[in-house]
């Protein structure tokens, strides 16, 4: 499998997932893979997909049980650094020739660990990985990898927003419909209230004048009062 993300020791750490058919007693398993570059209508799910196998004492074995398609995987689909990860796959075979297929995504899952590295420490078998809340399903835990992470680092991180930091600030989140922009406005409590776009007044009808082409600036400290076309127009303000 490929490089997916974890968290060790409270912080974001990368690990490699591959499968070791000599530990787990295990020949064959299903992928779903591509032999062509192209749309998803390209994937084929192979039952008898080749079992990898563990080249570092810091891999684990997991047993996907859901797995989410991020943006990155469709661009792969697509041929998209195809040349780099083409090298970054012949390094890891040890091979003196790029293997280019078949290719096998998948970077964002959720699953049980089935086996473990000597020095991969703080994990043990029967772990579920990334270790979810019990509350959660495999299905939700598959869709955090990616989306969630991506808002968690935008917010907190390189936003500078914490529970202790948010007073009087508000954050303007393009796209709630999309993974990134759902996980943002489920933040808490780093985002108290969300404004929706048919919340605020005249917002069809602003888009609807700029043609849906963003030449209408949006000055978020006014989110929930009417922006008046004379105020888009001016000289940008403060929180704008």
């Amino acid at each position: 499998m490929h490089p997916s993300h974890l968290w060790r020791k409270g912080v974001l750490s990368t690990c490699r997932f591959l499968h070791s058919a000599q530990k787990c007693g295990m020949k064959t398993m299903q992928a779903w893979q591509a032999f062509e570059y192209g749309s998803p209508e390209k994937l084929q799910l192979n039952t008898m997909a080749e079992i990898p196998v563990i080249k570092s004492s810091i891999d684990v074995l997991v047993k996907v049980h859901a797995a989410s398609v991020n943006p990155l995987d469709v661009c792969m689909l697509e041929g998209y650094g195809s040349t780099a990860f083409n090298f970054v796959r012949q390094v890891n075979n040890c091979s003196l020739t790029p293997q280019e297929f078949p290719l096998q995504l998948g970077r964002d899952f959720s699953g049980t660990i089935v086996h473990v590295g000597k020095c991969a420490k703080n994990y043990k078998v029967g772990d579920e990985i990334s270790k979810k809340p019990s509350s959660i399903s495999h299905a939700e835990a598959a869709s955090f990898p990616y989306s969630a992470l991506t808002a968690w680092s935008a917010i907190k991180i390189f936003g500078g927003l914490c529970e202790k930091s948010t007073y009087g600030k508000r954050v303007l989140v393009i796209g709630t419909t999309g993974g990134v922009g759902m996980f943002s406005v489920q933040v808490n409590p780093v985002i108290e209230k969300v404004y929706k776009f048919e919340d605020i007044p005249q917002a069809y009808e602003k888009v609807a004048k700029g043609h849906a082409r963003g030449k209408t600036v949006i000055d978020y400290s006014l989110c929930g009062e009417e922006i008046n076309k004379e105020e888009s127009n001016s000289e940008p303000k403060q929180n704008v």
